[in-house]
């Protein structure tokens, strides 16, 4: 016969190894999502490495136009659903000069229809329509400082007006009254860097097709652009800076 103080031990041996480990059980992981900039990334690389380049004359004037494999953009178009939006970071590089009488009033456009974008051509054949979401931009001083009086640094004046398509400014006030206008000195920049950056996010705006991707009423698509002034005369046709600017667009597909 076995004591009482020994059967209460042997319990509790027992419930102690047929008990379970607690904690979460593991379990293998699933596969990967693809990032949807990613899919859009490809299929533009896979357009653009099979792009074919037809040239046109009419007239003694000569148009080139880009064009793809239709099997090839029924493929890649298959990647996007309607019901969902991609987007998309386009990129911009020109430089600024001063006008022969020292002005330097100018706008550059967001939109593909008047800006040019290496993968705008691959985007316009992959989807049906476009809107503008943000952008930003970087304005980097070419110059050095100068004693002479027509070379004086300016004050530049810098805002995103989201209803012009391509229109230069008139004064350096027009641009001063624009929302989030922000000014900055030519020579020095920001805190004496030699540049100057802003960025924006773009009011709410309408689709517009990527065959004629904005519309000034109602504002949308790509519509808007950066305008700039200068406030006292600058050198005469003079480089000033290099300016690279993004441009973030949302993409959808229709069917």
């Amino acid at each position: 016969m076995i004591p009482s103080f020994h059967k209460k031990r042997v319990k509790k041996i027992s419930d102690a190894k047929s008990s379970k480990p607690r904690g979460r059980v593991s379990t293998p992981p699933g596969p990967k999502r693809v990032p949807l900039t990613y899919q859009v990334s490809t299929a533009v690389a896979a357009l653009r490495n099979n792009l074919v380049r037809v040239v046109t004359e009419s007239k003694g004037l000569s148009k080139a136009s880009d064009t793809y494999p239709p099997e090839l953009v029924g493929a890649m178009r298959g990647m996007f659903g309607a019901g969902k939006t991609y987007k998309f970071l386009l990129h911009n590089i020109q430089s600024q000069t001063s006008t022969s009488g020292g002005g330097f009033l100018g706008a550059i456009a967001l939109s593909p229809s008047v800006t040019s974008y290496g993968e705008w051509s691959a985007l316009s054949a992959l989807f049906d329509e476009v809107k503008a979401v943000s952008s930003q931009i970087h304005f980097v001083g070419t110059t050095a400082p100068s004693t002479s009086a027509s070379a004086v640094p300016s004050p530049i004046m810098l805002a995103l007006d989201e209803q012009n398509l391509n229109t230069p400014p008139a004064t350096y006030l027009q641009v001063a009254r624009l929302a989030q206008s922000k000014s900055f000195h030519s020579l020095s920049g920001d805190a004496g860097s030699g540049r100057h950056s802003q960025s924006r996010t773009l009011l709410s705006r309408s689709w517009c097709n990527t065959a004629t991707p904005y519309s000034q009423s109602p504002v949308g698509g790509c519509i808007g652009c950066w305008v700039f002034a200068n406030g006292i005369i600058m050198a005469a046709s003079q480089e000033y800076f290099v300016v690279d600017f993004t441009l973030v667009v949302r993409l959808r597909a229709r069917a």
